[in-house]
C-alpha cells in the first residue's frame, strides 16, 4: 500500500503548494490497497458534473479521480460518473476524461430538450503515464468550475 506521503507526491503540481488535502482510506479491493469508489450511473436530480470515463476505474485511477473531484471542490456523492453515458442523466456540465484530439475543447451534448455543455480533457491513464499533463488538465477543469459558477 502506498503511504500517504507517496500519494501526495504523486499528485504534486496539480494542487497549489498551500493546499490541504484530507481523506479517509477505506478497504476496497481484497488487498485493502485503495479507496473504493462506487459508480453512480444516473440520478433523478441534477448534479454539477457528470464524468465520462473511457475504462473502469482501477486502484491508481480511482485515487487520481477522487483527488480531481476533491480539488474541484466537490465530493463523490455530489457528482456522477460512468464508463458510458446513461440514457437519462442530468448534469450542468459533462466532462469527458477521454483525451484525444478534442482535449480542451468545449462542445454541447444533446440531452432531451436541453443541451449540456461538454468539456473533453485527458484520460486518467494518460495523466498517470504523463504527469506533465496535470497542469493542462487542471486548467481545463478550472474552466469547467468557472463555467458552472457563471451559470
Amino acid at each position: 500500500m502506498k503511504s500517504d506521503t507517496d500519494l501526495f507526491r504523486s499528485w504534486e503540481g496539480f494542487l497549489p503548494n498551500n493546499a490541504i488535502v484530507m481523506g479517509k482510506r477505506t478497504a476496497g479491493d481484497p488487498s485493502g490497497s485503495s479507496a473504493t469508489v462506487g459508480a453512480h450511473p444516473s440520478t433523478p436530480s441534477r448534479v454539477p458534473f457528470f464524468f465520462l470515463l473511457p475504462v473502469a476505474l482501477r486502484a491508481e485511477t480511482q485515487e487520481l479521480f477522487v483527488k480531481i473531484v476533491q480539488a474541484m471542490g466537490y465530493s463523490l456523492p455530489q457528482v456522477r460518473y460512468a464508463e458510458t453515458l446513461p440514457a437519462h442523466f442530468d448534469a450542468e456540465i459533462l466532462i469527458r476524461l477521454t483525451g484525444g484530439s478534442e482535449t480542451g475543447l468545449w462542445t454541447e451534448h444533446p440531452a432531451g430538450e436541453r443541451t449540456i455543455r461538454t468539456l473533453t480533457t485527458h484520460a486518467l491513464e494518460t495523466l498517470l503515464a504523463n504527469p506533465g499533463l496535470k497542469r493542462e488538465t487542471w486548467a481545463h477543469l478550472k474552466s469547467a468550475t468557472q463555467a458552472l459558477e457563471r451559470s
